[in-house]
C-alpha cells in the first residue's frame, strides 16, 4: 500500500526547527518547527491516514517558491518527526528515501509519499 499526500506549506528545514533550551544542554522544537509540525499533522488529520508499521520506502519532493541555495538534507528530519505517530510509527523504518527539490516555483509546499516494502 502507497499513501501520498501534497502538503501545502514551506517545509521546514531542521536549521529553524530546533534550538538550544537553556543551559546549552539540550534541543527543544522552537516556536517556528511546533507552527510547522502541528499544520502538518493538522492537515494529515484533515485527509485520513493509515500508520505503517513494517519497512518504508519514502519519497520527498520539496517545492520552494524563491530560488535560495538549499542543502536538500536540512529537511528530511524535520519533515520526518512531524510524520513519526502518523504516517509511521518512526522514521527508523525508513529503508529507502529518494527526494527532489525544486526552486522557482508558484508556491512554496512538499509532497511526501509513503510505501511499505514486501518483506524480504
Amino acid at each position: 500500500m502507497k499513501q501520498r499526500f501534497e502538503i501545502p506549506y514551506k517545509p521546514d528545514s531542521v536549521n529553524g526547527h530546533w534550538k538550544i533550551a537553556r543551559g546549552g544542554k539540550r534541543k527543544i522544537l522552537s516556536d517556528e518547527g511546533r507552527e510547522f509540525r502541528d499544520k502538518v499533522q493538522w492537515f494529515l488529520k484533515s485527509k485520513g491516514y493509515k500508520t505503517f508499521k513494517g519497512r518504508l520506502k519514502v519519497k520527498v519532493n520539496l517545492f520552494f517558491a524563491d530560488n535560495r541555495i538549499r542543502d536538500i538534507d536540512n529537511y528530511f528530519k524535520s519533515i520526518f518527526d512531524c510524520l513519526k505517530g502518523f504516517l509511521f510509527v518512526d522514521d527508523d523504518q525508513i529503508c529507502e528515501l529518494e527526494a527532489t527539490k525544486k526552486t522557482g516555483t508558484e508556491k512554496y509546499y512538499f509532497i511526501i509519499e509513503v510505501e511499505e516494502l514486501e518483506i524480504e
